[in-house]
């Protein structure tokens, strides 16, 4: 069987109104001539821009181990039935059924099984040990680990876990 190859052209047609690219047969109507306007992205921090500019050996094991790093600052774990597309063609997942969010406890049963959301109450550098000392983390780096969590000192939701902590702290002082 021989496969037909489909070209859509280049993506080179600009809308006139918010700049976005589209195919030239695209009818898309991207912010509804002018009427739907976005905010900029922000940049991201210059700790972490290092990480996709540079070429350095911290640069390049930060992208090929970018999942792990990803998930170790992760404050929940996804859940969902992956199921692989057929054929071959570059990395995607397609999802089936529904999609879950597990936020653990404030604490672990076992300190050695710490993770997500309850690596946030912990002091900064045991949070950056724990992370580093999970078995699917060997390849990752520490420095890494050091920037990641220093830009995710503006989270909100990183605050929010230490504020819970700080609050347990206080309850705890009261009881006694």
């Amino acid at each position: 069987m021989e496969h037909q190859i489909h070209y859509t052209g280049a993506m080179d047609v600009r809308c006139q109104f918010c700049g976005a690219l589209r195919f030239q047969r695209e009818q898309l109507d991207c912010c509804y001539n002018g009427k739907v306007s976005l905010p900029p992205l922000q940049e991201y921090p210059d700790n972490l821009r290092l990480f996709f500019d540079a070429d350095g050996a911290e640069g390049s094991n930060f992208r090929r181990n970018i999942r792990n790093d990803n998930s170790v600052f992760a404050f929940a774990s996804f859940g969902v039935n992956i199921r692989p597309p057929p054929g071959r063609g570059p990395y995607c997942f397609r999802l089936q059924g529904q999609t879950y969010h597990y936020a653990s406890n404030l604490h672990a049963d076992y300190p050695e099984e710490r993770r997500y959301g309850q690596l946030y109450i912990l002091e900064t550098n045991e949070a950056i040990q724990t992370r580093a000392n999970a078995h699917e983390n060997a390849n990752c780096l520490v420095s890494a680990f050091q920037k990641i969590n220093a830009a995710m000192n503006n989270n909100p939701y990183a605050a929010a876990y230490h504020n819970m902590r700080a609050i347990e702290q206080q309850e705890q002082e009261r009881a006694v």
